[in-house]
């Protein structure tokens, strides 16, 4: 029977008082729970009811009488078409915005009124896009599904729920339990703590983690006298009152439950390296955690050359700095140190795209029951970051990215499997790089490869991506941005801090070079010029006074003073730079067959 019956039926019921439930839903149209439980998702989330669930009584009401269920219902094959045609408008509208510019805008509008007509349709999978052909699904791509947990209050659950819980609340069960929604883990924890009630997190164990780790760097923040606790037990803090002392009783787990520490089940020990250049932060984090490398930060990035990229776009976007071919610069940047690694990466809008993702999925949980951690695109924000775990019963991977870099467990928010590629929507592509085996390699061919690398961006005339630049074309790209006064503030401020570490673990890696290269002191004079480099970038940091050590003034302002200011700054640093590049290349030319290690 239609879903249209079901959803009429349940809207009769609640408008009489009646307290219709999943289960009374479900024995009347002899269908799942799970599926009547999807018509009432689909009448909130779709239809707009004002659907409240009452606890007392155990079923769904109301919060407001004007609601009426919508006039216009289509079918299965109506949403098809109307939503294929809302996909052919939207590509007009694209071509329409470059060729007659204005009028774009209206055949946008024309798509996402039938788009909208589309989603007006009731089957009996009211949940999932109605599409013939998967046209619509492959231009446009699924926005991450939010979180879901299950929560079951601790006594009785009296009217409404808090009010920081009912904007979350999805469902309820017969059994007490209730379904939330959330796509922020630290707005919905907040609400939790402050629900004024308790409730107990039966899944995700993940939020359960992170809400006992909340707890108890509550109650130690407020406790003058924590007394020690072991393993497994209740530590007491003697909280100091106005009236008499109370005691605090914060029940301790044993430490594989806190925030996927280690030797936790299907977790490795692999987090991200803090670094503003996040691919060899990942890379550094899941290579040392595997046994892989034993490379400081400052030779990573020189070896495996992502740390001399230097790219910049006209107008400072701060996508710059991941502009460059991911597929080929990684897996070379691996082979260079030594590690034979596997890649995956699909772009978004391409067929395969939902078959990558899964195949990336098992890869990554392979690698991880191997003890090896992956490095992943899309962690946190547009960085990559590490897998270092993953859990089915939850269905997500657990990951380290510079949101929690350096933090005591180093967890950032776990990604859902639904949304492995998706969770950057500014850059939504799938990638992710698993290493298999390190091998022995040649120390002096590699560092050599590093170099000539260096210099092959330093020279380049022409940028894969229209309006970027490499190398001392970027230079030329950066000051003519601040001469004009056209350009992104964040961005600047954001290739200005990444760089500025590139230069200093660059400056340090020459440094170490030029100690073993015997090249009648070319790389001697090299190391200098890096050195001066890294103190150069330090003073453009300086004038736009930016901590070279987190984004805490990223999203501040920058004046017409201050770009003024930088234009000599980074004349100089390119000057610098281009010496730096003489004499690395004579140092090339002058280093013997295998370099003097005296």
């Amino acid at each position: 029977m239609p879903s249209i019956h079901r959803i009429q039926w349940f809207d009769a019921h609640v408008r009489t008082g009646r307290y219709p439930s999943a289960r009374s839903l479900a024995e009347r149209f002899e269908i799942s729970h799970r599926q009547a439980q999807r018509d009432i998702e689909y009448m909130r989330d779709s239809l707009g009811a004002p659907l409240e669930y009452c606890a007392s009584r155990r079923g769904y009401r109301y919060g407001e009488d004007t609601f009426t269920l919508p006039s216009l219902v289509v079918t299965a094959k109506e949403s098809a078409a109307l939503t294929a045609l809302a996909s052919q408008y939207s590509d007009i509208a694209r071509l329409a915005f470059v060729s007659e510019g204005r009028f774009g805008a209206r055949y946008a509008e024309i798509a996402n009124v039938l788009r909208r007509l589309g989603k007006a349709a009731v089957t009996d999978e009211p949940t999932e896009p109605a599409s013939s052909d998967g046209h619509d699904r492959a231009l446009h791509l699924p926005q991450p599904i939010p979180y879901t947990a299950r929560l079951v209050p601790v006594g009785s659950l009296h009217g409404r729920l808090p009010a920081g819980l009912e904007p979350h609340f999805r469902s309820a069960d017969d059994d007490g339990g209730l379904g939330f929604t959330f796509s922020d883990p630290g707005a919905f924890l907040s609400a939790l703590l402050s629900a004024g009630m308790a409730f107990r997190i039966q899944n995700p164990a993940w939020l359960r983690r992170r809400l006992l780790a909340a707890a108890d760097e509550l109650a130690e923040a407020n406790c003058e006298t924590p007394g020690p606790a072991a393993q497994g037990s209740s530590a007491q803090y003697d909280i100091p009152c106005r009236a008499t002392p109370v005691t605090l009783n914060v029940s301790h787990i044993s430490e594989s439950l806190r925030g996927g520490a280690p030797g936790m089940r299907n977790s490795t020990g692999a987090r991200l390296t803090p670094s503003w250049t996040s691919y060899v932060g990942a890379a550094h984090g899941v290579l040392t955690a595997a046994g892989m490398t034993d490379l400081s930060m400052s030779q990573m990035m020189g070896m495996t050359g992502i740390g001399f990229h230097f790219i910049v776009h006209e107008e400072c976007c701060p996508s710059s700095v991941t502009v460059y071919d991911w597929a080929s610069e990684h897996q070379q940047a691996m082979a260079r140190i030594g590690v034979f690694a596997e890649l995956q990466m699909a772009e978004p809008g391409i067929p395969i795209y939902d078959a990558a993702r899964r195949h990336t999925i098992r890869r990554i949980r392979e690698s991880i029951d191997r003890g090896v951690g992956a490095v992943l695109w899309g962690v946190d924000t547009g960085e990559f970051g590490v897998a270092y775990g993953y859990d089915d019963d939850d269905r997500v991977l657990l990951v380290s990215g510079v949101a929690s870099a350096g933090s005591e467990t180093g967890e950032s928010d776990p990604i859902l499997y639904d949304n492995v590629g998706l969770t950057f929507q500014g850059a939504p592509i799938l990638f992710c790089q698993t290493p298999i085996e390190a091998v022995p390699f040649d120390l002096d061919r590699a560092n050599r490869q590093s170099l000539a690398f260096y210099a092959e961006q330093m020279e380049k005339t022409a940028h894969v991506a229209p309006a970027y630049h490499s190398g001392l074309l970027a230079y030329d790209a950066w000051i003519q941005a601040m001469k004009t006064g056209k350009f992104n503030p964040f961005g600047l401020r954001y290739i200005a801090a990444v760089y500025a570490d590139a230069k200093a673990h660059t400056s340090e890696y020459i440094e170490s070079l030029s100690k073993d290269w015997n090249t009648s002191g070319a790389m001697q004079d090299a190391a200098h010029a890096a050195k001066q480099l890294a103190q150069a970038f330090g003073e453009i940091l300086d004038v736009l006074e930016q901590p070279p050590c987190g984004p805490e003034a990223l999203g501040n302002p920058v004046g017409p003073a201050q770009a003024a200011a930088l234009v000599p700054l980074l004349a100089n640093a390119r000057a610098i730079e281009q010496r730096q590049l003489d004499l690395v290349k004579q140092a090339i030319r002058n280093a013997p067959a295998c370099p003097d290690h005296r």
